[in-house]
């Protein structure tokens, strides 16, 4: 017992000191000692935490091809998304499509690509194509087109941004050089700089290019908040646009050193050889968590000659990863106990039943968070072959769940599909 409390002591002390995105944190800082709480694995149904899931399945037609995972945005009665073709899609809340709208190409009103795509104040559509912004109206009609704002002063590109308000967007700026003077900035839709954010992650360059991860910039009862993926702190932006500490996240000696972000190849031969938080989606009660575990992801699959089942968009390196079904776990955050635990993966070939929240509500996929959509309300994209494949599966033939009944509308919806259609949208609203 001695032995372990000094280990586990010894991972604090690393975690405290490494929780330093200023020089000196403000000691009234919630900390979460993820280090400590790594291997508190545990079973979290569904029924715990809501009774209420939807599903959204996309209406097919010769016309809309949407991808299996795709960007999307949700507000109280529309889902946004793109197509294949790069043009945008309005639905209402029962998969029907409202609006097709937009196009690819070079002309004045056209564009080149989508990102950060999202819904604005009255559902007008926002989204970047490399440096200009782009403004929709709910009917599809282009309202504004701002060029150039998204590459501020010719020299930082915003990577992700957030409107903030009817005249001004916060942005992140990739740390690419190690050596990049500011993390964020604060400017007008005409790209003129209201505020800049100091970056303190200086690295040493050693003439190559800095792994800069993954960054989140969300909002949460009106609040904008921001993280880093190797900055231990999540901020909040206040009324006066000044970041604020809320919450530090301690990962102790399985954060990845900055000795290994430093070296482009280096960080892709060791990513998984570390932890990292990927996402964050905050609730009433709850903090939840997507947590890239990597060679310490706890399931494997039972079928080491399928094909391989992992995240999306995952870069897998290891030498195991033949056995391994994903690589991110669920984290679950009480905000009132002060507890963290994670969702117990399960040892299966069926990618829909590996990690996140088990589903004993109707026995469908188990839900892992991918967008927050409101205060209390969360969402998940399932495509439509995973789905059917998991109707078929034995995870689900053997489930008995809550409510029986949603169960037989569920399979009655997976067989409805084809292997081929739009995805399924999965939305879980959290009980109060």
């Amino acid at each position: 017992m001695n032995l372990r409390f000094s280990f586990y002591a010894f991972l604090l002390m690393i975690s405290a000191a490494s929780c330093n995105n200023r020089k000196k944190v403000d000691s009234t800082i919630l900390t979460i000692d993820v280090v400590t709480d790594i291997d508190n694995m545990q079973q979290v149904n569904l029924s715990q935490l809501t009774d209420n899931i939807f599903y959204i399945a996309l209406e097919n037609r010769p016309d809309i091809s949407v991808g299996d995972h795709p960007s999307f945005d949700i507000s109280d009665n529309l889902l946004l998304t793109s197509d294949r073709e790069s043009n945008l899609l309005m639905f209402d809340m029962s998969g029907h499509l409202v609006v097709k709208f937009g196009k690819r190409g070079r002309g004045p009103e056209e564009y080149l690509n989508i990102n950060n795509l999202s819904f604005g104040k009255d559902n007008k559509v926002y989204f970047n194509s490399k440096d200009d912004l782009f403004e929709f109206n709910p009917d599809g009609s282009l309202s504004g087109k701002y060029s150039g704002c998204m590459l501020v002063d010719n020299t930082f590109y915003l990577h992700q941004w957030c409107i903030v308000n009817d005249t001004l967007i916060f942005g992140h700026i990739q740390n690419d050089s190690g050596q990049t003077r500011y993390k964020a900035i604060l400017i007008n839709r005409h790209g003129k700089v209201r505020r800049y954010y100091q970056n303190y992650d200086l690295l040493e360059n050693r003439q190559s290019r800095i792994a800069g991860g993954s960054t989140q910039i969300f909002r949460f009862k009106g609040t904008l908040y921001f993280k880093e993926q190797f900055s231990d702190t999540l901020f909040s932006l206040n009324s006066d646009y000044e970041l604020i500490p809320e919450y530090c996240f301690n990962l102790g000696i399985l954060k990845m050193p900055a000795s290994v972000r430093v070296n482009f190849y280096e960080y892709f031969k060791k990513i998984n050889d570390y932890i990292a938080i990927e996402g964050i989606y905050p609730t009433e009660n709850y903090i939840f968590l997507k947590v890239n575990f990597g060679n310490r992801f706890p399931a494997r699959r039972m079928s080491p000659g399928s094909d391989e089942l992992r995240a999306p968009g995952v870069v897998s390196t290891n030498t195991t990863r033949a056995w391994t079904n994903t690589t991110f776990c669920l984290g679950i955050y009480d905000k009132r106990t002060r507890d963290l635990h994670f969702s117990k993966p399960t040892n299966t070939d069926n990618p829909l039943f590996t990690s996140g929240i088990y589903n004993d509500i109707d026995a469908g996929p188990r839900f892992f968070p991918g967008k927050q959509i409101n205060d209390s309300t969360m969402a998940m994209t399932v495509s439509a072959r995973e789905l059917k494949n998991h109707v078929d599966s034995d995870d689900f033939r053997n489930n008995i769940p809550k409510y029986p009944e949603k169960k037989k509308q569920l399979e009655e919806l997976a067989n409805s599909l084809s292997e081929f259609d739009n995805p399924v949208f999965m939305l879980v609203r959290l009980k109060k």
